[in-house]
């Protein structure tokens, strides 16, 4: 009666209560928390499975919590889900099949990606049944009320309830971090950082499209790759003079599969991460959307001699300021800032960028938008533009060039819909 999907090692839970939170999302940018008033705290949360609150439909706001990560943060024991209709259908595949899922260790907390840290299982409406016991309310009345959009308010089960959770836990490294250094050469301002990432991994799948098993990655992210490797090159030419801050090169890994390479970073900072000015994180640098070409009609692609720029504008008006003069006097791009703005997902919380963002570093991205080949074995190189890949490449290499030459630090505003973490979780 009982489907295991996430789980941290075997273990034995008891609490005496169970607490219900309805959809159990916390959405701060909404006033949306059926939290409020409520103490979870060693307990036991009782939720509805792929609920969303009334009315809200899509992507959550940024700053939005699901009830795993919120149970994590008010030091709840575990979450139990209340199955939807459809999970039922398929309960004999859901039971049978292998629960198997890859995180960091140690634990760095990211609100998008990581993991909550807290043992989430579903229960059949037999084994809600028992547990709803005495409380006042049943199974079917709650899921049927949720398949509507329909909560009731927040309610305690007061009952003992001990959970067994036997699992096997293995341990892997099979995932690095590349890093380098560029040494400032002011002696005060060395001791301060800018920061060029671009991740090096790329999404492989289990299963070929289209007859093609090869995942080329050629756009997400080779390109953002080459291009922080072409920058750290330029930078280290002899001759070149060095810029008065240092600027740390990182070709992370694991971005596809939750930000690792990137969490790992703040969790177990090379440098401290209060010396750390700016981040940049180029990321598909690659894609044009040119008449004549496969991706003439892709609306989400930026144009010729185009470019996203992600997080200036919302951020900081002195990076804004100083990108956009950069631009001007130098390749003289097309920036686009539509995604920079909070509440947009590529500001904050889907790239590289949010673990920095989360612990109160500006970030700032180079992209130039999706396109069908998006995470497919069709992200091939021949798709590529090279000539906009060298313009991005080089505004980056010059932005980056005078931030790290900037006499005081950006001043800046992280959103207060961005959480605020730390390095490694306790």
């Amino acid at each position: 009666d009982i489907v295991d999907p996430s789980f941290f090692g075997a273990r034995t839970i008891t609490s005496r209560e169970v607490v219900y939170v309805g959809h159990g999302w916390r959405m701060p940018a909404n006033n949306i928390d059926p939290y409020r008033g409520l103490d979870v705290a060693g307990k036991i949360v009782l939720a509805h499975a792929n609920a969303m609150p009334p009315g809200m439909q899509g992507r959550p706001p940024a700053g939005s919590l699901p009830a795993a990560r919120v149970a994590l943060e008010l030091g709840a024991l575990a979450v139990v889900l209340i199955p939807t209709e459809g999970m039922l259908g398929a309960w004999e595949r859901l039971q049978r099949q292998p629960v198997r899922y890859r995180e960091l260790e140690p634990a760095v907390p990211s609100a998008y990606a990581q993991r909550a840290r807290v043992p989430t299982l579903t229960l059949h409406p037999r084994a809600l049944e028992a547990l709803l016991e005495a409380s006042g309310h049943t199974a079917a009345p709650l899921m049927t009320g949720a398949a509507r959009g329909e909560f009731p308010t927040a309610f305690v089960v007061r009952r003992p309830v001990t959970l067994h959770l036997p699992a096997a836990v293995d341990q892997l490294r099979d995932g690095y971090n590349v890093v380098a250094k560029l040494e400032g050469s002011d002696p005060t301002l060395r001791g301060e950082y800018v920061t060029v990432f671009a991740h090096l991994d790329g999404a492989v799948g289990s299963a070929p499209a289209s007859g093609d098993t090869v995942w080329n990655a050629a756009d997400d992210n080779a390109t953002g790759s080459a291009g922080v490797l072409r920058i750290a090159e330029e930078l280290a030419r002899a001759g070149v003079p060095r810029p008065r801050r240092s600027i740390i090169f990182v070709w992370d890994s694991g971005e596809e599969v939750g930000l690792w390479g990137s969490r790992a970073f703040v969790g177990r900072p090379v440098v401290p991460l209060d010396r750390i000015v700016t981040h940049f994180n180029i990321d598909m640098i690659g894609g044009t959307r040119a008449p004549g070409t496969a991706d003439s009609a892709a609306t989400e692609l930026s144009g010729p001699g185009e470019t996203w720029v992600i997080g200036p504008r919302g951020l900081s008006a002195e990076l804004d300021s100083l990108i956009e003069r950069v631009n001007r006097s130098y390749v003289n791009m097309r920036l686009d800032h539509t995604h920079d703005r909070e509440g947009d997902q590529f500001l904050y919380p889907r790239t590289d960028a949010g673990p920095f963002l989360e612990r109160g570093i500006p970030a700032v991205g180079f992209f130039t938008g999706m396109h069908a080949r998006y995470h497919r074995p069709s992200d091939e190189a021949g798709y590529l533009d090279p000539v906009k890949m060298e313009q991005v490449t080089r505004t980056v290499l010059a932005s980056v060039w005078m931030v790290a030459n900037l006499p005081e630090r950006p001043r800046f505003t992280i959103p207060a819909s961005v959480p605020r973490y730390g390095t490694m979780v306790p």
